[in-house]
């Protein structure tokens, strides 16, 4: 089924097609979808690395994600989403302030909850050299994800989202 959405995409003209697998022979589908499509292809490691890996949220570490991360590389993708925009402080603040909407960011809120079940900062952002250098020798161009992108209105001006933006530039 997925697959024929593909090919209906490609026919009407897409240029790039987002896998958000993350349940099941991820990889299995990724290589059939690269290889059936003329379309740039993208994926979120974060979403996958939990079934990719066949671990608990718990015990995934840096170096887990950067296998995912290389794997997809290795299986032919041209773009990646990584949600390393998410950092402790911001997920301090966010925490502290509320918001109607919470996190709305799939890859933001499973980078918060490592970040605050590890107390440590965000691994994709604490090892973004090392992530670059895999994309760079895939010639992989990178979508940072942000991680507490407001979900309503309401929440469009709100201070975890200037704190989100300030975090970024430090």
């Amino acid at each position: 089924m997925e697959l024929r959405k593909v090919r209906m995409a490609v026919d009407m003209g897409a240029e790039s097609i987002m896998d958000l697998s993350n349940y099941g022979k991820t990889n299995t589908f990724r290589k059939q979808l690269i290889d059936m499509s003329p379309a740039m292809i993208g994926t979120v490691p974060m979403y996958d690395a939990i079934g990719y890996l066949e671990k608990d949220l718990l015990e995934i570490t840096a170096q887990d994600f950067l296998k995912v991360v290389e794997a997809h590389a290795r299986e032919g993708v041209d773009f990646m989403t990584i949600h390393g925009g998410y950092q402790s402080p911001c997920g301090r603040s966010f925490m502290r302030e509320g918001r109607r909407m919470n996190i709305v960011s799939r890859g933001g809120s499973i980078m918060a909850q490592w970040s605050m079940i590890h107390e440590q900062e965000n691994f994709l952002y604490s090892h973004w050299d090392e992530i670059c250098s895999i994309l760079a020798a895939y010639d992989i161009a990178v979508s940072i994800g942000d991680g507490l992108r407001p979900g309503s209105v309401a929440d469009a001006n709100d201070f975890a989202s200037w704190r989100s933006w300030k975090c970024r530039g430090t």
